[in-house]
């Protein structure tokens, strides 16, 4: 019995000075683990490529429609829109960059 109780005490003390090191190579393997699995899935990647094809068919169209209004009043109109959500997409493109902490999209991604 008192064999038994020696034992425990040198597995116990190995194991506490094993501790950091077993943490140290699991928190490795987890960290490059993520360059085993693709950053974006084939269903997203798809996805992705038909709607490329569907937006430039939109953009030729939409080319096709405002050749055939220039100088309408609807046309300037138009132009006045986009030049004020164009210049409100910059403002909040600036202000994603300002917030932006460590390529991470605000301080609440960061800490999570």
């Amino acid at each position: 019995m008192k064999n038994n109780n020696f034992y425990n005490s040198i597995t116990k003390k190995s194991f506490v000075k094993l501790l950091p090191y077993i943490i140290a190579i699991s928190c490795t393997t987890l960290f490059f683990s993520s360059n085993f699995f693709p950053a974006k899935t084939k269903a997203y990647t798809e996805a992705k490529r038909i709607y490329t094809e569907v937006k430039e068919k939109r953009t030729v169209a939409l080319e096709k429609l405002k050749a055939k209004g220039k100088g309408s009043k609807e046309y300037e109109a138009y132009l006045k829109e986009k030049i004020a959500a164009d210049i409100a997409w910059e403002k909040l493109n600036e202000i994603k960059e300002e917030d932006k902490i460590f390529s991470f999209i605000n301080i609440h991604q960061f800490l999570y």
